[in-house]
């Protein structure tokens, strides 16, 4: 399975694709203004984050593993178009498609290119 990954270009562009042309004018003044929801702050929020976590794997692998692998907490969200749709960034850095906030045909389309659906 395809793992959508913060850092990767492709996935803000899978993510541009879903939400449409006008969620690339939003992303832009989301991230002047500083907005703890857009796709910027989330991966600045995902590389802090990430820094952390290096150093627990150093200092303990076991616990740095299980943060990884058994808590895959959600980092940071990426509100879509009008906010409507929503992108969790878990710790590892996947980023997920909420079922949540959308509709069945929204879900279908993620799923199509590559997202995991959070539930």
């Amino acid at each position: 399975m395809l793992i959508r990954h913060i850092a990767d270009k492709e996935t803000f562009q899978a993510v541009g694709i879903i939400e449409g042309l006008s969620w690339h004018r939003d992303q832009a003044a989301s991230e002047a203004r500083g907005s703890e929801y857009s796709y910027a702050f989330a991966l600045s929020h995902w590389k802090k984050r990430r820094v952390k976590l290096d150093e627990l794997f150093r200092s303990d692998p076991d616990e740095a593993a299980y943060e990884v692998e058994e808590n895959r907490t959600i980092g940071a969200v990426i509100y879509g178009t009008g906010g409507m749709n929503r992108w969790y960034v878990r710790l590892d850095g996947e980023v997920v498609f909420s079922v949540r906030h959308s509709s069945e045909k929204m879900c279908e389309h993620a799923e199509r290119l590559g997202f995991e659906l959070f539930k």
